[in-house]
């Protein structure tokens, strides 16, 4: 598989995402994509396969053979088609007539805009006060709470791709130690931290509070001791 294959060759070399993303001049969200052969995200096949062939070069493999066993294995693809020059006309024809629907339509609302300005300024500064300030400060208060206890919350997932042995202590508690399977995916919260062991690093994804980690492991028989706390979430790829 060509994601599996990228992958593997970037953890043999020990380069992070990051690092990656520095030397080839490629967003971290194209690279992730190419690992998890993910390709929806990209703009146009060209683009797609550019990237292919630059990363497989920078990692040491064959771009070209990639770019070819990418468009064996995905002949009917079609990354946002061309569309023709005539369609193009009418789809132009038909957003001239919405903006000129529009262009009408902000010449009314700028008008109920000065109107209600007007407004405002004549009512009365106490009564503005305690009818649309306090409501905000009451609300306020609630949305901080929110904020805050989201921020005190640690999410990790595990999206399992092989056969993966791992045992999760999420503040000091043991909420998981067995074998995961292929499609599973794990979910554990904490407040303060993770800590994990993984008898195959290789065969899952870990995201924390929804951005993935970058595991560098020296081999894939190696068992990785690992632990996650809320300074990781800054250092997890963007």
């Amino acid at each position: 598989m060509i994601g599996v294959t990228l992958q593997k060759k970037r953890r043999e070399k020990k380069v992070s995402l990051k690092k990656a993303s520095e030397d080839t001049k490629i967003r971290i969200k194209y690279l992730i994509a190419l690992e998890e052969e993910n390709y929806d995200i990209f703009p146009a096949d060209v683009y797609l396969k550019g990237f292919l062939r630059n990363y497989a070069d920078y990692l040491g493999l064959d771009g070209r053979e990639l770019v070819q066993i990418y468009e064996e294995q995905y002949p009917d693809i079609k990354i946002k088609p061309e569309i023709s020059l005539n369609r193009l006309r009418l789809k132009g024809l038909r957003i001239n007539r919405i903006y000129r629907k529009i262009r009408v339509r902000n010449v009314k609302l700028i008008f109920i805009g000065i109107i209600a300005i007007i407004f405002i300024w004549l009512i009365p500064e106490k009564f503005f006060y305690y009818s649309v300030i306090s409501e905000k400060e009451k609300s306020s208060g609630k949305d901080l709470v929110s904020s805050e206890r989201q921020n005190d919350t640690l999410r990790l997932e595990a999206h399992i791709k092989a056969i993966t042995w791992i045992r999760v202590i999420a503040d000091g508690v043991t909420v998981a130690e067995r074998n995961f399977y292929p499609g599973e995916i794990g979910f554990w919260e904490a407040k303060d931290n993770f800590k994990l062991r993984i008898g195959n690093v290789w065969g899952l994804d870990l995201r924390l509070n929804g951005k993935l980690v970058d595991i560098i492991s020296p081999s894939e028989e190696a068992v990785l001791d690992l632990i996650l706390d809320k300074e990781d979430i800054n250092d997890t790829a963007q």
